[in-house]
């Protein structure tokens, strides 16, 4: 009688060392895993290894485990997927390879708004399309991400009845004409202003144009002549700015910035407002105590919001009805 005998227990593919990550807001963590297997690359002599032996990871979600879709944790340095890229096994560097190889994935907290979940769960998935069956749509284990340190939440908007609101909560009547900047992070290099001109019959003003520039890369929507406007006015090759209409809208746009920041242009259908259009901006913490223009200084202190782009500032007004608050040497300084 011949007796099975069993070997020692070996795990066979992506093993991540920190199943626990913690990361600050705003702050940056990574995720340490090896492969304990050569990951093979199909090819033929005439292709370059380099380029095509390089599979990209996806980072995915508890809740959404097919999707490219991490909630609000971003890989700093990305490839065409949303994660990272990690070099294949071809015939010539087979000797070299082993399992003692460790990969680190830089992680940051790309929070859209302060008030955004303290709490994911993560894995690293091989894409569904990868060229070997055994590895396509392989997961690691799922990770814990937990998100600390806490801000102010930080929400400014300008609405088609010229009123403002600073991202630490102070309310004005903007009933002016031209082109304005809203917000200013001069740390990521990123700007949104607007376009006001006359509306409802001359009574009060509304937003007819939003630009958003982040570096080099600018988005427009300008509806203020005859005809509309909606695309990037310039696109450098590294994308900085993520636009995409809403699911189950035609006309709500949603652009987020490098810090994180979301702005929200809903184009009005109203019949007194049509063609115009209210902007929110979400900020998050990576916004903390770097804004500048009508949306303030967001650093959970609203007495300081209203700073000119010279350096003077104007007073908050106790009034308790914003249409009533007019501060128009501060919202002209930011012109």
């Amino acid at each position: 009688m011949t007796y099975l005998n069993s070997s020692d227990t070996y795990f066979v593919g992506l093993k991540v060392h920190n199943n626990l990550v913690n990361i600050s807001k705003g702050g940056y963590a990574n995720i340490v895993f090896q492969l304990t297997a050569p990951i093979g690359c199909l090819y033929t002599d005439s292709v370059n290894i380099n380029n095509s032996c390089v599979v990209s990871l996806e980072m995915v979600s508890l809740s959404s485990p097919s999707k490219c879709d991490s909630g609000n944790i971003a890989v700093v340095t990305k490839t065409d997927h949303c994660g990272p890229a990690i070099n294949t096994t071809t015939k010539a560097n087979l000797h070299t390879w082993t399992s003692d190889t460790i990969y680190t994935v830089q992680l940051t907290n790309a929070d859209v708004n302060t008030g955004d979940r303290r709490e994911y769960k993560v894995a690293l998935k091989f894409p569904g399309n990868y060229q070997h069956r055994i590895w396509a749509n392989y997961r690691s284990s799922f990770i814990d991400i937990h998100i600390g340190d806490d801000k102010p939440r930080g929400f400014c908007y300008s609405r088609v009845n010229s009123q403002v609101r600073t991202a630490d909560g102070y309310c004005m009547n903007a009933n002016v004409v031209g082109d304005l900047i809203l917000y200013w992070n001069k740390k990521y290099d990123i700007m949104v202003q607007q376009r006001t001109t006359y509306c409802r019959n001359n009574q009060t003003t509304c937003v007819c144009a939003l630009a958003i520039r982040a570096g080099s890369n600018v988005f427009v929507i300008d509806l203020c002549k005859s005809f509309s406007y909606i695309d990037y006015l310039m696109c450098e090759d590294v994308q900085t700015l993520k636009v995409e209409l809403i699911e189950g809208t035609q006309n709500v746009y949603k652009i987020i910035t490098p810090s994180g920041a979301k702005v929200v242009a809903d184009i009005l259908q109203l019949p007194l407002y049509r063609g115009y259009m209210n902007i929110d901006i979400y900020l998050s913490a990576k916004d903390f105590e770097e804004g500048q223009g009508l949306c303030g200084t967001y650093n959970g202190d609203m007495t300081d919001d209203l700073i000119h782009q010279d350096g003077l500032s104007s007073d908050l007004q106790q009034t308790v009805d914003c249409f009533l608050r007019r501060h128009d040497s501060f919202i002209n300084s930011w012109r």
